[in-house]
């Protein structure tokens, strides 16, 4: 255990100042990683990650929401879902229930999450309450 501790304060320790790129700045997840992936396998991606997002309400609110719009979306707002994604459970389950503003280069499809939750089968905020 001792020598877990220390590996972590070395690589602590390691760590840049701020304004140095590190080797994990190359991967910023904000960039289009999907380009000239086809539409369908793109469509089965983004449900498996609305399904398996970490938060239970986001699981069952964007899995839901998959599989009733996301056969709908044209190659445009795919990629704005794709990009709606990456961001955190948080901001994106705040926005869904309108609590917060969303992004304006999230318009279109938190516009269509909105009008889901509002329209579903089940009562989100029943879910948060009692999990």
């Amino acid at each position: 255990m001792l020598r877990i501790l220390q590996a972590a304060r070395s690589v602590y320790r390691s760590r840049p100042v701020l304004g140095q790129r590190t080797f994990w700045d190359a991967f910023d997840l904000k960039e289009p990683i999907r380009e000239g992936e086809a539409d369908d396998v793109l469509r089965r991606s983004l449900r498996y990650q609305s399904k398996q997002r970490g938060w239970k309400e986001n699981d069952l609110m964007l899995g839901a929401f998959t599989e009733k719009r996301l056969s709908q979306f044209s190659r445009a707002e795919l990629e704005e879902y794709d990009a709606l994604l990456r961001r955190g459970d948080h901001d994106i389950f705040s926005w869904a229930l309108g609590k917060a503003q969303a992004p304006a280069e999230f318009a279109s499809v938190v516009s269509q999450l909105q009008a889901f939750v509002k329209s579903a089968p089940f009562d989100v905020e029943t879910i948060v309450k009692h999990g």
